[in-house]
């Protein structure tokens, strides 16, 4: 059974979400500036879904290496840190920033 958790990082700080090989989950998020992120596995393959407030977005694969899921049509090699209950944004330059929810995506 797929387990559904919505993330409001100003509700459940500490909360250890780290997705482990196998398991099936599905991790949404809404930042500040209204983009929705959906991060999911299927127990065997990686996704992210970006969506904008204009509507535009994408589905992308993930490769996950040790605790990094990469993006693998990044040209900034662009990869994304799940744990404890932030996601981190990289690429090749180091840290971008942390995805923070603002809202729960349930109202």
């Amino acid at each position: 059974m797929k387990k559904i958790l919505i993330l409001v990082f100003t509700l459940i700080a500490g909360c250890n979400s780290k997705i482990e090989e196998g398991e099936k989950i599905s991790i949404l998020i809404k930042d500040d500036f209204g983009v929705e992120y959906n991060f999911e596995s299927d127990g065997v393959q990686h996704y992210y879904t970006i969506k904008h407030p204009d509507g535009s977005g994408g589905k992308y694969i993930l490769d996950k290496k040790s605790e990094r899921y990469y993006d693998t049509e990044s040209k900034f090699g662009e990869y994304y840190v799940v744990e404890n209950g932030e996601v981190s944004i990289y690429d090749q330059a180091g840290f971008i920033r942390k995805i923070k929810s603002s809202s729960s995506l349930n109202e």
